[in-house]
């Protein structure tokens, strides 16, 4: 067993795998009964996929179906990787939001998309994806939003 120290603390290799680099998978339509985002068993929740990321340094997260995201802000402080697994697409209903803190985040072959919201009219502005001395980095994405009107 390697043990190694990062930020004053010893790690062994074992330990590492789970401290420092996660492979979260998160599956909209899976039916798994016990979700622990193996790809077997992926995570069908998007606060609990984004609390794994975020309890380690570097996750690359592989996405099938549509992730809705949570109403409110969503955190993300961990260097973050996400691949479409089939057919991904990230959807932000009204008032929601990604928040990337002092972390980078790439994201591949993705449809980013907000629910339709032209009806109401909207008095606050909520931005999609707020950087905090971040990175953000978007490959074969598409970004299909409707802006209402204030």
């Amino acid at each position: 067993m390697i043990s190694i120290s990062i930020d004053g603390k010893i790690l062994s290799f074992s330990q590492l795998d789970t401290q420092c680099f996660v492979t979260p998978n998160f599956d909209a339509n899976s039916t798994s009964l016990i979700a622990d985002g193996t790809a077997n068993n992926p995570y069908t929740d998007v606060a609990q996929c984004f609390e794994a990321i975020n309890n380690s340094r570097y996750a690359q997260l592989r996405v099938r179906g549509i992730m809705q995201m949570p109403k409110g802000e969503t955190i993300l402080n961990s260097n973050c990787v996400i691949l479409n697994n089939g057919d991904a697409s990230l959807v932000f209903p009204k008032d929601s939001s990604l928040v990337i803190k002092s972390s980078s985040l790439f994201i591949s072959d993705f449809v980013i998309q907000t629910e339709d919201d032209t009806k109401s009219k909207n008095t606050k502005i909520v931005p999609l994806i707020k950087l905090e001395n971040s990175v953000l980095d978007l490959e074969n994405t598409h970004l299909s939003v409707n802006f209402g009107k204030n």
